[in-house]
């Protein structure tokens, strides 16, 4: 049998108490997990408490994974919610970043779970590359066939932009000197050639495929022997140029073997003085003129 006094005296203690369960304290319900030391849960909550006050947080759940350079927290139960920010190395930065997420989601606990937007830092702005074009120069020897077969040079200068399929290029060709006979002597005479266009380009794994269209102008030089006199004489004249090739790419430079035509829309023809001096004999030379080329080219740096 309990009496009255020691009835009055448990009442007084249970109050005193203020009716909470023996060895709990605020925050208790707010569980934080941390899968990593850095930061560790307990790092969390004590920056977290500096936030919020502990008899703030509610009774849920918060899941932290930390990577190399960034966090993803899971808030609240079944990971409705997650957010996920980039960060540094430091342990106490990331506990401090982990924590001031977790106080505004107290803040703002939405009535129905959202899409979990992404949070990052502000990363320094890496300066990006221009895409400037790179120049390839090439020199061949060559070998004509208009008129009979004769020798000669090719130069080049190929400008390219990097991963583009077309660019421009211009050439420089000397072919001759070629022979032609007009009546009891030989006229001789070679072309130099300046041409421009557009040039495209193919590249596979282990070589390449290249092509350029443009137009020419040319210089048509000519001398006779053999006759009784001898003299020089020149002309110009233009017109449409193309080139195919077939190339391996060695480092920078491209070994290549170039084939192209051209053809003259003005003629070229020589004359010369007849004996008699009662005519004048002249010869057409060629409009067309095939040139191959062996070569090599190199790429230059970006400027």
């Amino acid at each position: 049998m309990i009496s009255i006094p020691h009835l009055l005296l448990s009442l007084l203690v249970a109050e005193g108490s203020g009716g909470q369960p023996e060895g709990s304290s605020p925050g208790e319900d707010l569980d934080i997990v941390s899968e990593s030391d850095c930061p560790s849960s307990r790092a969390v909550r004590e920056a977290l408490a500096r936030l919020r006050p502990p008899p703030d947080w509610p009774d849920a759940s918060v899941t932290i994974r930390a990577s190399q350079d960034s966090l993803s927290i899971e808030l609240g139960e079944g990971s409705s919610i997650m957010r996920e920010l980039a960060v540094g190395q430091s342990c106490a930065d990331r506990a401090s970043a982990a924590a001031f997420v977790i106080a505004t989601w107290m803040d703002d606990l939405p009535a129905q779970a959202t899409r979990a937007p992404i949070l990052s830092a502000e990363r320094p702005t890496v300066p990006s590359t221009p895409d400037v074009a790179r120049c390839e120069i090439g020199a061949g020897l060559s070998a004509g066939a208009n008129g009979g077969w004769a020798p000669g040079v090719h130069a080049e200068i190929i400008r390219r932009k990097p991963g583009h399929h077309l660019g421009w290029q211009v050439n420089l060709d000397v072919l001759g000197p070629h022979t032609v006979a007009v009546s009891h002597g030989n006229t001789h005479w070679m072309r130099t050639s300046l041409g421009a266009g557009l040039h495209g380009r193919l590249e596979f794994a282990r070589f390449f495929l290249a092509s350029d269209v443009g137009l020419a102008g040319a210089y048509t030089t000519a001398w006779g022997t053999g006759y009784t006199s001898n003299t020089t004489d020149g002309a110009f004249t233009w017109g449409p140029a193309a080139g195919l090739r077939v190339g391996l790419p060695w480092g920078r430079s491209r070994l290549w073997i170039d084939s192209r035509a051209r053809w003259w829309a003005k003629g070229d023809s020589v004359q010369i003085d007849s004996p008699s001096a009662a005519w004048v004999e002249s010869a057409e030379l060629p409009r067309w003129e095939w040139q191959t080329s062996l070569g090599v080219g190199y790429q230059l740096s970006a400027p």
